[in-house]
């Protein structure tokens, strides 16, 4: 019987891009990293890993079903634990019968983490997982809060910060739907949709332009929450690509920093001639109370979060409740009329955004 590894030893991780359904290539790929510069205790597959659904109209590649069918059947084994997260698309249906029969184990070693999870790990990490994409006119919808919808909704972000059932056995646990305290912390977020805030005050050049203005504010308000030590994505632009941010601090929590990763896909084409880095390697201490104080990294930055106004509303959200608070009616001040318009309608006071 293999031995748990000690809470407080340092744990080695392979975080790996979509797979895109190329599993058995992937798995391939995993072992030779393992082989070569392992080993790892754990890997991690950000984005879709099985790829987008299929369609009538849709070319079907026979390799990749067969690779998730023989993953299904227990005929297709990850060399290591891998746990895979929904990306952007919702999960193909034999995959999710899966998951209800066995509880998130896919086969041996792979596991699926819920849409909106955190889990401990046998070695003391705490990972917290928010699945699926981000869309503004959907996110005050009433979805479905499963792999069946692939988008996650204001529901999924409170039950993830919900202070109830709160995953705090050091056990791995990979099918429990968790939840994080609001004074807790996590060590590895996963996200398929980068934070809206996550490139202000950064000198790194992005890999496209667009990528300035995209992200979702509420994944903003779970990284302020947990303040992870790690953030991976894969949502990094149509095909994702490779983005490194520099390390940022949180003021009184002891020098405690965060990375910020975006992966491009595994396999996929080079973009600008330039090929994606899918892979990243790191070493990560479990959280421990006689740990002593981190060092602030050389090349950390302005914390990108740590102004907590609330980011400005687009048009489609203005007549939607704060994502956060929820509607909120100002009572009218003694002896202060409403603002009317010419019709008669209300008036916003000025400035009013």
């Amino acid at each position: 019987m293999a031995s748990i590894p000690s809470p407080t030893a340092p744990v080695k991780v392979l975080t790996v891009g979509p797979a895109v359904g190329a599993v058995g290539e992937l798995f391939a790929k995993i072992k030779s990293i393992n082989d070569k510069h392992g080993p790892f205790d754990l890997a991690i597959c950000t984005g879709d890993f099985f790829g987008p659904p299929r369609t009538e109209e849709m070319q079907v590649d026979v390799t990749l079903e067969d690779d998730v069918d023989k993953l299904l059947d227990g005929k297709l084994e990850a060399p290591l634990e891998c746990l895979v997260m929904q990306g952007e698309y919702a999960l193909p249906e034999r995959v999710i019968e899966k998951i209800h029969k066995a509880g998130g184990a896919l086969s041996k070693n792979v596991f699926v983490l819920q849409k909106y999870s955190v889990m401990t790990t046998a070695h003391g990490l705490r990972i917290a997982c928010l699945g699926g994409t981000y869309d503004v006119t959907q996110y005050g919808s009433d979805l479905p809060q499963d792999f069946t919808c692939p988008y996650f909704t204001k529901t999924t972000v409170e039950k993830l910060l919900s202070n109830t059932n709160t995953a705090s056995s050091k056990t791995q646990d990979y099918s429990s739907l968790g939840a994080i305290k609001s004074s807790q912390l996590v060590d590895i977020f996963l996200t398929n949709v980068w934070p809206s805030s996550i490139t202000k005050s950064s000198s790194v050049p992005l890999p496209s332009p667009e990528l300035a203005s995209m992200g979702a504010p509420p994944v903003d308000e779970m990284v302020k929450t947990t303040k992870p030590k790690y953030i991976f994505s894969a949502g990094g632009g149509k095909p994702p690509k490779f983005w490194e941010r520099e390390p940022f601090v949180w003021e009184g929590e002891e020098g405690r920093s965060t990375r910020f990763i975006s992966l491009g896909a595994f396999g996929a084409e080079a973009v600008n001639g330039k090929k994606q880095r899918w892979f990243y390697a790191f070493s990560i201490n479990p959280p421990s109370s006689d740990a002593p104080a981190s060092t602030k990294p050389a090349n950390a930055t302005a914390n990108p979060f740590a102004d907590s106004r609330p980011p400005k509303r687009t048009i489609h959200e203005a007549e939607a409740e704060n994502f956060i608070w929820g509607a909120v009616n100002q009572p009218l001040q003694p002896g202060k009329k409403q603002r009317q318009n010419a019709l008669g309608e209300k008036k916003p006071k000025p400035g009013y955004k």
